[in-house]
């Protein structure tokens, strides 16, 4: 995979500038020309502490040199306008759906479907996630107006944020395509707590400075993109047939939508701003402020800046993650900046020498051990052309940055025994606390919090290749630490012949333990009815990909590992991995939503939901335990705060009690077991002699003591 990105980079680059005229959909050329001047997206200004706007969901004409698409867009561009808005103010926002119907063969829940439904969700902002404010349940139908009304609080932190639909079943489909746009609160020029050299390159007043790229994967047609590709979610999601480019390649009679998902061709690009690979201009020596955010759906962007034909860097600083500013300005860990689907980094940069120089997204093999097989974008965003004299007095980058709000107080050294516990658990099939989201929500609240009470949340990630970006609405939250990952591992096994004929080998996912043995609590979709082993051969990517705990200090492969102590909304969870966060969720009640952001992941069924609860309110009801299985649990006696699992699970209730240790395994009061699940329990070294009669008689007398003792 991460030759064949290399390989289409070249391809890209090296023909980049020089399509003709003679090139067209029905005449396809593998080379785009790139490189016009850059260009920001439309702005639309908050004025006396309000802004109105309507955007308008419809079907426009989409050029990129010589290829015509028809895509869904908000106010007939790729790159919607931005919002430009500061804490206190009031923003309304009336969205018109002309889409047209949608297509009479829906597929259904958990599914893509529904391409012309819509809605808008405000990524990132700390805003009500009821009524018609941030609520992503909300579906704008074909033909349908609705109107939203955000309060931004006034101790909002100003920063960068973006917005884009978010309706079940179609949300990737349409952020894929295009319809996004981003949202900058901004920062109070007059406060003094602003440094200069920040102010000097941020609007209101040094707006020729401040830079916004969004960055979509508009053109993420070549079957190397998989698994998320435009035009096969095109015909997963059952498009209609004039979006379909089914135009008839004159020269070897294909359609265009084969030639453009066919890798050889090379179809695979970011836009910025809508276009490909724009030029910015920088004066030597001149500061900048570049506000970058991955508007994508499934692929994650490994920035840096190299120079073209030459060894000069420009220097680079970041500043902010998903709209919250560091403490201070900081070089890129790695040398890169890891911008997950979903996620923004504001950056400082300059360029202290004239020449040529790129934007790109660099997949390294050395970033493997933490992104695992997660899909990253391999070629160039934009191209800046320094030009001038280098400047004789340069802007610095500032010591400090501007203070976070009183609710993101730094949390590390809170007292854990005050906390609410919460666990996260991702697998491979893409299923969240080991359930899908029901298509009836309302008895499928999973967890609910406290108003105003400190929140310490474990996420934990079962799969031994594919990293999750875990994204939470309404709170950011602190990452706290990276820990030692203990928890089952889910494995796909073969299932056993049932007869002749089959054509292909059938596999069915399992938890098991870090010893190879099946876990007694399983997960939604385990059919144990389906005769497999007591116990399997873990994988050998197991052993190399354990260990993120010791590699968060030491490396190698550190790009996805947020640094401890940082705010974010969306955190990349490597496989096989623990990662504590907390937070306080302030302000607003109501129900929050968690979801992975590669969003083909979320609209099939990886998202589920909490809810914030005034202080004091009940939280019973949550759907904690998924069939009497807690999230992180392989066998009975296993850690869940809060609760015995030694115990059989009773009624879903929430978990607001605390357990600050380990509850150790017992033999007593657990549910009743077979021989061999007892054995694998309690003796598992042993199990392998049990093909001795004596052995086995001595263990089975064991177990029947163990019996009788439960009848007790």
């Amino acid at each position: 995979m991460l030759i064949s990105i290399i390989a289409l980079y070249v391809l890209a680059t090296s023909g980049a500038g020089y399509a003709t005229s003679s090139c067209s959909n029905t005449s396809p050329c593998r080379a785009f020309a790139d490189g016009r001047p850059f260009r920001e997206p439309v702005s639309y200004w908050s004025r006396y502490g309000n802004l109105e706007m309507t955007l308008v969901a419809d079907i426009s004409d989409i050029s990129i040199d010589w290829l015509k698409l028809k895509r869904r867009t908000f106010n007939g561009r790729l790159d919607a306008p931005t919002w430009k808005v500061k804490p206190g103010d009031r923003v309304a926002v009336t969205v018109q759906n002309r889409l047209g119907p949608n297509p009479a063969n829906q597929t259904g829940h958990n599914t893509l479907h529904s391409p012309n439904t819509t809605n808008i969700h405000v990524h990132g902002l700390h805003i009500s996630p009821e009524g018609n404010a941030d609520n992503v349940f909300v579906e704008i139908g074909p033909g349908q107006t609705f109107k939203y009304e955000y309060n931004i609080p006034s101790n909002h932190p100003g920063g960068t944020y973006w917005y884009h639909p978010h309706f079940h079943g179609s949300g990737a489909f349409q952020v894929m395509g295009g319809m996004s746009g981003l949202i900058i609160i901004q920062d109070d020029p007059h406060d003094w707590r602003i440094p200069y050299e920040l102010r000097s390159v941020s609007c209101p007043y040094s707006c020729e400075h401040d830079i916004e790229m969004l960055m979509q994967p508009s053109l993420q047609y070549s079957s190397v993109a998989v698994p998320v590709v435009y035009g096969q979610l095109q015909f997963e999601t059952g498009d209609d047939p004039l979006f379909l480019n089914q135009e008839t390649v004159s020269s070897s009679g294909e359609t265009l939508a084969d030639w453009l998902n066919n890798e050889t061709n090379g179809v695979n690009y970011f836009t910025v701003n809508g276009d490909l690979r724009p030029k910015l201009t920088f004066e030597t020596g001149q500061m900048k402020r570049m506000r970058l955010a991955n508007a994508g759906g499934a692929h994650a962007l490994e920035l840096e800046v190299k120079g073209v034909n030459h060894a000069h860097r420009c220097l680079v600083r970041e500043i902010a993650v998903d709209g919250i500013y560091l403490d201070a300005p900081r070089l890129p860990r790695t040398g890169q900046t890891l911008v997950l689907p979903g996620g923004r980094v504001d950056w400082m940069i300059r360029c202290d020498y004239p020449g040529t120089y790129q934007i790109l997204s660099t997949p390294k093999p050395e970033n493997n051990p933490s992104m695992g097989t997660f899909d990253r974008f391999g070629g160039v965003l934009a191209t800046i052309d320094v030009q001038g004299l280098s400047q004789w007095t340069k802007l610095n980058f500032p010591t400090f940055l501007p203070p976070r709000p009183n609710f993101m107080q730094d949390l590390r050294w809170a007292n854990p025994e005050e906390a609410e516990k919460f666990v996260l658990e991702m697998s491979p099939s893409n299923s969240l606390n080991r359930e899908f989201l029901p298509e009836d929500v309302s008895d499928r609240i999973r967890y609910k919090m406290h108003l105003n009470k400190l929140q310490e949340w474990t996420f934990v990630n079962t799969g031994t290749v594919l990293l999750h970006p875990m994204h939470i609405h309404v709170n950011h939250f602190q990452v706290v630490s990276y820990n030692k990952y203990t928890g089952p591992v889910s494995i796909f096994e073969e299932i056993p012949s049932q007869g002749e004929g089959e054509e292909e080998p059938q596999f069915v996912e399992r938890l098991v333990d870090q010893q190879g043995q099946h876990c007694q609590y399983q997960w939604e979709g385990y059919n144990a009815d389906i005769t497999v082993s007591n116990s399997t051969q873990l994988p050998p990517e197991v052993n190399t990909t354990l260990g993120h705990e010791i590699r968060y200090y030491t490396g190698p492969g550190m790009i996805a590992y947020s640094e401890i102590g940082e705010w974010r909304e969306t955190i990349a969870v490597p496989p096989l991995s623990n990662i504590t966060v907390r937070f306080i969720p302030t302000d607003f009640t109501g129900k929050v939503v968690i979801h992975c952001h590669n969003s083909a992941h979320a609209d099939r069924g990886m998202f589920l939901l909490a809810e914030i609860v005034e202080e004091g309110a009940s939280t019973a009801g949550a759907r904690v335990a998924s069939n009497g299985a807690f999230p992180g649990t392989c066998h009975p006696g296993d850690w869940y705060p809060g609760v015995d699992t030694s115990l059989p699970s009773t009624s879903v209730s929430s978990t607001t009690s605390i357990m600050t240790s380990q509850p150790t395994t017992t033999m007593m009061m657990m549910p009743r077991l077979d021989f061999y699940s007892w054995m694998y329990r309690f003796y598992p070294q042993s199990v392998v002699h049990l093909n001795n009669y004596s052995t086995y008689f001595y263990y089975y007398s064991l177990y029947n003591q163990w019996l009788f003792s439960q009848s007790d």
